[in-house]
């Protein structure tokens, strides 16, 4: 998987898969929503015109910390620094729910940043109803040009639930699968990874009997993955839209299904021994030591598979493999598809965009960071907005695989996720599930919790 034709693949794929309509419903249809990808036009030249006076932006984002693309992000802020004159604030950190929580308190304290690369999802709603983001059309009002290298698959799956518009450039997606071990799948009998969810379960059994951990899991630290792939065996391409009301409504009824998974799965030893106090960090780490058979996740966990803290190689990474997730009904999800999208973007501040001295520093800066040699460094194992994606240098066998098996998906739809609140999601995840599953609390009241969240 080392040709151009492969990512190109990759590219269309998820384009078809995101027009397709695989996001919220509330997404808008084309006629109400104004295409921001839709001109076909050579990509965009990141090489602006030298300001008179050089500036600095205030710069927010999500490539920072420990974050797998600081190096990249930290290339592209250098290059544009040099070359245009102007200066960065550079302010990007690795992205979780403390940092989504400092963004939306620096703009309710007045400390907007100029640009800020953020997620397109609900998290979005407040500074777009307060009119603090740029919409996309509003730019190319006076650019044109902006972003016009974006495939319109990549700005379908961006679009916002409030008003339907386009505000950040996507530079990256994100996907769902499940790693799976082949060597221990053979020593248990199995030459391949099940498609169907009775040949999956009897795989679990055998590999139990063999005394091999079936599935790497923390029930305290992201199970998010294994929820997702089991809400949309139920569900198919309406996982998004799929979140209870009110106890007793049909996706209350869903949630309980796939929460009896969870307890069945604990109740027959599939999860290691002390699945509900270990990190998601050592849930991979477990996987990758090759004493877990499989672990359902997202293409970032490649990363910690490839090498271990040390940049050393992984012993087990020339056995792993991957596939989506076994079907349980054909006709609502093909068993080789996928959750994914792309879920957040660049964007220009209201304040930003209104101050002469920076409105062209700010465009300019986002043409660097998003443009095709940028993108390329970003997308890495992920998805690519690109209408022309580049070909990956340095990539190792691992992450080509990673190419491989989503440019070979049937169809990805969005994660439920993202459209819940963020402390329904932390009670779920990161309390009930493991309580579920422990039996200290029923799946009603785990329910109804998620719903009290939700609306509070």
């Amino acid at each position: 998987m080392k040709t151009r034709i492969l990512s190109l693949a990759l590219a269309a794929l998820l384009c078809l898969a995101l027009l397709a309509g695989c996001k919220p419903a509330a997404s808008p249809s084309p006629s109400n929503n104004p295409s921001p990808g839709g001109n076909p036009s050579p990509a965009a030249d990141p090489s602006p015109t030298k300001p008179a006076d050089p500036v600095t932006i205030r710069v927010k984002g999500m490539f920072g910390g420990s974050d797998a693309n600081k190096t990249n992000f930290d290339a592209v802020v250098a290059k544009y620094e040099a070359e245009t004159g102007n200066t960065v604030q550079n302010e990007a950190a690795a992205p979780d729910d403390v940092w989504s929580a400092s963004v939306l308190t620096d703009f309710e304290v007045g400390s907007d940043p100029d640009i800020l690369q953020f997620y397109t999802g609900t998290n979005l709603n407040t500074l777009i109803e307060g009119k603090k983001i740029v919409p996309i059309d509003e730019i190319r009002t006076v650019y044109p040009d902006y972003a016009d290298n974006i495939a319109e698959g990549a700005w379908a799956g961006t679009a916002s639930l409030v008003d339907g518009k386009n505000y950040g450039v996507p530079t990256n997606g994100y996907w769902e699968a499940t790693f799976y071990n082949k060597t221990l799948l053979a020593q248990a009998g199995y030459d391949k990874f099940p498609e169907n969810w009775k040949d999956f379960l009897d795989m679990c059994d055998a590999l139990k009997a063999k005394g091999i951990t079936p599935i790497a899991e923390s029930l305290s630290g992201e199970p998010n993955y294994t929820f997702e792939f089991l809400l949309y065996n139920k569900v198919g391409s309406a996982l998004a839209q799929t979140t209870p009301k009110e106890i007793g409504d049909k996706a209350s009824e869903y949630y309980t299904q796939v929460l009896d998974v969870f307890k069945s799965f604990y109740d027959k030893g599939y999860y290691p021994s002390n699945t509900t106090t270990i990190s998601r960090e050592e849930a991979v780490q477990l996987f990758a030591d090759g004493k877990a058979a499989m672990i359902f996740g997202g293409h970032w966990n490649r990363g910690a598979m490839d090498v271990d803290d040390k940049g050393n190689k992984q012993a087990a990474t020339d056995d792993i493999e991957l596939f989506g997730f076994p079907t349980e009904y054909p006709a609502i999800r093909d068993a080789n598809s996928f959750v994914g999208g792309y879920s957040s973007g660049f964007m220009i501040t209201r304040k930003a965009w209104e101050d002469p001295a920076k409105r062209q520093a700010c465009v300019d800066f986002i043409k660097y960071a998003t443009s095709d040699e940028a993108i390329t460094s970003f997308s890495g194992a992920s998805a690519s907005p690109l209408k022309v994606p580049g070909e990956l240098a340095g990539a190792t066998e691992l992450l080509e695989r990673c190419r491989l098996v989503i440019a070979g998906g049937k169809n990805i739809v969005g994660a439920v996720e993202d459209t819940w609140k963020v402390p329904a999601k932390e009670g779920l995840f990161y309390e009930d599930i493991a309580l579920y599953c422990a039996g200290e609390i029923t799946a009603e009241q785990l329910i109804q919790d998620f719903i009290g969240r939700q609306a509070d």
